[in-house]
């Protein structure tokens, strides 16, 4: 748990409302049309469906094509069953499907989305004269010509140009490197240089990329080319932001207070900012340095990149191994990151003012600069849609007076 340099808890102790929604009296009954096999989760369970159902049986239609089979654990899956779905794909038509299978809908891309992306990557094949088995990794001609096909609907026939090869004997002459990324208006770095189209030549050699777009969760990638390869493209698909559920936020405070942490435990918080901060500490406490030391890192190069969620990540980290929060932790990109927009930032500035009054030890008193800075931020996390937990903090200390 988050504690205060007194010993108290931060959060906890205010006793963070739980949302409770209203049960609807009536009993609905609906009429479900589709094959079972190719139903989306929320669909499965009998929850609110919308277009993204679409997306999901076009997704298992994908993999089917390219594995022979449906996902083992469809219709219900976490962020790692995700992540093993693209890698036994094992390419960047992969990374899409896996996309389209995300458990949340509102992470899956829309009809548009796919549109563009899928015209996007059949040009691609086209320009570059790929082998089709080498890029797709299916041997099965058939499959080819199914997933073939569906790529191109939009835009033609494939006129299939005779494969160049991938290797040709060490050479001078750069790689040329294509990044597709969703959403469109993602900001790409391949080594600090921005990408300002959709492709750059770059050296055989290792490369760090890094996307980041306001709303959604960066990413770094770490892409080694190999000398003599003579083009490789990638896609990095960024996940929505979302808000901790302030039931999702306690329970990641007491795992953060846990001595040990087990795998089921990172993995029982789904919001990617927490589930990054238990994966730290798990990785400090099973002696992992080098892996945290990487994790560390990534979140650092997001952060100066203007990746909001990452700041606060590392405010967490910092935070959960000394205890408590402090604002010698705050870091200027998380300060950048509360002015653009992001509640969890707004929120854990707010807390940081907090604790800096009580290590004065000072009443609330609305003439102290600190206790006005505190409420002004937990008004911001208010205003920017985290009001569950920040009304919490705002009633308990009187923000209104």
């Amino acid at each position: 748990m988050l504690l205060r340099e007194d010993g108290t808890p931060v959060l906890s102790d205010f006793g963070v409302a739980k949302s409770q929604a209203t049960q609807s009296s009536q009993t609905a009954i609906g009429l479900v049309i589709g094959n079972v096999r190719y139903m989306a989760p929320e669909q499965a369970l009998g929850e609110a469906v919308s277009d993204r159902i679409d997306i999901y049986s076009l997704g298992l239609v994908l993999f089917e094509m390219l594995t022979g089979d449906l996902p083992v654990t469809h219709p219900v899956r976490t962020r790692q069953d995700q992540r093993a779905i693209a890698r036994l794909v094992g390419t960047e038509l992969g990374e899409f499907i896996a996309r389209c299978l995300s458990v949340q809908p509102s992470a899956r891309p829309s009809a548009a989305e796919c549109r563009d992306w899928l015209v996007a990557y059949a040009r691609r094949l086209r320009a570059g004269g790929f082998s089709l088995r080498v890029l797709l990794g299916v041997t099965a001609s058939v499959v080819l010509a199914a997933v073939v096909g569906l790529l191109v609907w939009r835009v033609g026939p494939l006129h299939h140009a005779s494969p160049p090869g991938l290797i040709v004997p060490s050479t001078d002459a750069p790689v040329a490197l294509s990044v597709t990324r969703l959403p469109p208006t993602s900001r790409v770095f391949v080594d600090a240089r921005p990408l300002t189209g959709d492709s750059m030549n770059v050296a055989a050699r290792s490369h760090e990329i890094v996307a980041v777009a306001p709303g959604y969760y960066g990413e770094v990638r770490h892409l080694e080319l190999a000398d003599g390869a003579l083009e490789s493209s990638i896609t990095i698909a960024l996940e929505p932001t979302r808000l901790p559920t302030a039931e999702e936020l306690q329970h990641f405070l007491k795992l953060a207070d846990a001595s040990v942490l087990t795998e089921a435990d990172t993995t029982a918080i789904t919001e990617h900012t927490l589930s990054t901060v238990l994966q730290a500490k798990r990785m400090r406490q099973a002696s992992q340095s080098s892996q945290f030391d990487t994790l560390s890192r990534d979140l650092e190069t997001l952060s100066r990149f203007g990746d909001a969620r990452a700041a606060v990540a590392s405010l967490l980290i910092g935070s959960v191994q000394s205890g408590h929060v402090s604002r010698s932790q705050v870091t200027q990109p998380l300060i950048d990151a509360s002015a653009a927009g992001d509640a969890m930032a707004s929120l854990f500035l707010a807390v940081a003012y907090r604790e800096s009054i009580n290590a004065a030890d000072k009443p609330l008193s609305p003439a102290d600069p600190l206790y006005r800075s505190y409420c002004q931020h937990l008004a911001l996390a208010i205003s920017q849609g985290w009001s569950d937990v920040a009304s919490e903090y705002w009633r308990h200390d009187r923000c209104s007076n």
